[in-house]
């Protein structure tokens, strides 16, 4: 049976993958495990390389 979770940004149900983002490794090395879409995937990057981009 295929899994269909839904995006952890916008809720919506993944029709296709974006990413899949982990969280560091808490105390007990237990981890965060987050689905995007692709459409809050680009989002993410967007702001990623806006924050990081060379002036």
């Amino acid at each position: 049976m295929p899994i269909k979770p839904n995006c952890d940004c916008c809720q919506n149900a993944l029709e296709e993958f974006g990413d899949i983002s982990l969280s560091p490794p808490d105390e007990e090395q237990k981890v965060v495990k987050l689905h995007r879409c692709i459409n809050c995937y680009e989002e993410v990057l967007a702001q990623i390389k806006t924050r990081y981009a060379k002036n």
